[in-house]
């Protein structure tokens, strides 16, 4: 909580795998590179800039809790999985350690869960896993992918990759259980 009362409620906190034996090849190990660099432009110069070494590494849950929840004026967060299997080994920001996360800190973080609907039935049936067993209350879906570094974009209304009619009744039923499990309809889709 901030000093004048507002509640805080970081909506993306990424779990981060940034050792460098978890990028599939160059691009991944660019794209961990970038991120670094965000870091040594962002941070403000009353805060620690880290050194490679304390950031290009895996973190793990209780590290993230700790600088958010206590060294931070944030009061909850969403646990967001990042789906970059075409560059990261486990995405870069692994799914089943957000899901963690938010079980360890139910008061303070959400888990919102991560797929690749370019993998169809694959993907729908990781859906459903992560609401069933995990409590997934949302789901963000990122429309590029990388192939070999080149990117492949597909939009949101394309209903081929978001909405196939042969998992219609799937994807209602998960969209069901997720407002079930939340309490509220938490599961964001825009449609045509």
């Amino acid at each position: 909580m901030l000093d004048n009362d507002a509640f805080v409620f970081d909506c993306v906190c990424h779990l981060f795998n940034f050792d460098m034996n978890n990028a599939y090849g160059k691009p991944g190990q660019m794209f961990i590179n970038h991120l670094y660099a965000f870091h040594q432009v962002l941070t403000p110069p009353s805060e620690r800039l880290l050194k490679p070494e304390e950031f290009l590494r895996e973190w793990q849950i209780d590290e993230i809790a700790q600088m958010v929840f206590e060294e931070s004026g944030t009061d909850m967060i969403v646990a967001q999985p990042l789906p970059l299997t075409d560059l990261f080994y486990d995405g870069l920001s692994q799914w089943e350690k957000c899901a963690t996360m938010a079980q360890r800190y139910p008061e303070r973080a959400i888990f919102w869960g991560s797929i690749n609907p370019l993998e169809g039935r694959k993907a729908l049936d990781l859906m459903e896993r992560q609401v069933k067993e995990y409590g997934a209350k949302a789901f963000k879906l990122y429309n590029v992918r990388y192939d070999y570094g080149e990117p492949f974009p597909w939009r949101m209304d394309d209903r081929r990759v978001a909405f196939p009619r042969r998992h219609a009744q799937l994807h209602r039923a998960c969209a069901a259980l997720v407002r079930r499990k939340s309490g509220e309809a938490a599961l964001l889709v825009r449609r045509r």
